[in-house]
């Protein structure tokens, strides 16, 4: 029998490069708002949280409407982006239908608001290879485990016969805290050094290395 039965995904950084697309945007609302302008790295290191959190950690001494006004404008920015697209890392497609081929259950947790994980799975063409997703705006950010939780209760298993692969310290954080196992990406928004204090079960520099993870 299989080690898992049921692996769930972060989305940015992990499936989809589009760290510089978050970034640009984060950065055109804080000039349009003529807030004090982070850094790009620290923008970066926030990538994986809702964008209330995100917002708590550059702006902590902030209050709400601020918060409201970024989250606003943030989206406004997302939502028209003219650039270049994000796109899926290599082989992405490839071990999706794999994981599919071998019975699977197959899952996303992400910060991104359900507007924009819709968007980026029309505008990819892999959304039949997901049997759920859940989003920031669905339930509390991460790392709180709340998305990974009610995942578990909706396909019915066991925490560690469920794998969590994500880029960031945040996803292994909601993992910990699921009791489920965790596979760290080192080609994310996190670096390894803050990703090893998390203790994943592994780390995989390409995603086409989950195949044969899977198959150890």
């Amino acid at each position: 029998m299989a080690e898992y039965e049921l692996v769930v995904f972060d989305w940015d950084g992990t499936l989809m490069d589009s760290m510089s697309k978050i970034v640009t945007c984060a950065r055109d609302a804080f000039a349009e708002l003529n807030y004090n302008m982070p850094a790009s790295k620290e923008i970066q290191g926030c990538i994986g949280l809702g964008l209330d959190e995100i917002w708590q950690r550059l702006c902590p001494d902030s209050n709400e409407d601020g918060k409201q006004a970024f989250v606003d404008v943030y989206r406004k920015h997302w939502l028209s982006w003219t650039g270049p697209e994000s796109r899926l890392y290599d082989g992405v497609a490839e071990v999706l239908e794999q994981l599919k081929r071998n019975d699977y259950y197959v899952a996303i947790a992400t910060g991104k608001s359900r507007v924009g994980l819709d968007k980026d799975l029309a505008n990819t063409g892999i959304g039949h290879f997901f049997d759920a997703t859940r989003c920031a705006d669905e339930a509390r950010s991460k790392p709180h485990p709340e998305m990974l939780e009610y995942l578990l209760d909706y396909f019915a298993v066991d925490p560690k016969r469920t794998l969590m692969i994500g880029d960031t310290s945040f996803d292994l954080e909601m993992a910990q805290g699921a009791n489920t196992h965790a596979l760290a990406v080192t080609y994310g928004a996190h670096d390894v050094g803050r990703l090893e204090p998390w203790r994943p079960k592994g780390m995989i520099g390409d995603v086409r290395e989950l195949v044969g993870y899977l198959g150890k």
